[in-house]
């Protein structure tokens, strides 16, 4: 059986990345899916885990510093579900996935955190497939 090149189809973006300490929204970084709207799809993974609740959603925008249009990708928007983030996240398992279907230019994870206590520190990959190939 033939491999086939899929590294030349898609790039890995990383979305979020914060040692998470305290409460509250933590955002990720702004994603551009110009170019990219043949998918988009976000892994999950938790490095540390201290105690809390952690909750992961997904925002889009018409501007990278979300000011214009900002609303929720809820719904049908959502390929899957959105990960628990808990401990279980720490196994070394298959990663968690949600696909992403926006409407707007740009992406970005947010964690919101409650009861957090010690250091979660909590990664979001985005992996992207472009338009036009090879991705460069």
């Amino acid at each position: 059986m033939a491999v086939k090149d899929i590294r030349s189809n898609l790039q890995e973006r990383l979305a979020f990345f914060v040692d998470i300490t305290g409460d509250g929204a933590n955002n990720g970084f702004a994603l551009d899916t110009a170019d990219f709207e043949l998918g988009l799809m976000f892994s999950v993974a938790v490095t540390s885990f201290g105690a809390g609740t952690f909750t992961l959603k997904f925002e889009q925008a018409s501007d990278s510093g979300f000011t214009v249009d900002v609303s929720d990708i809820t719904g049908d928007q959502l390929i899957g579900t959105i990960p628990t983030i808990t401990a279980v996240n720490l196994s070394g398992d298959i990663l968690q996935t949600v696909g992403v279907i926006s409407n707007l230019r740009f992406v970005r994870a947010v964690v919101t955190a409650s009861g957090a206590s010690g250091n979660t520190i909590v990664v979001v990959t985005a992996t992207q497939k472009a338009e036009n190939m090879p991705v460069t």
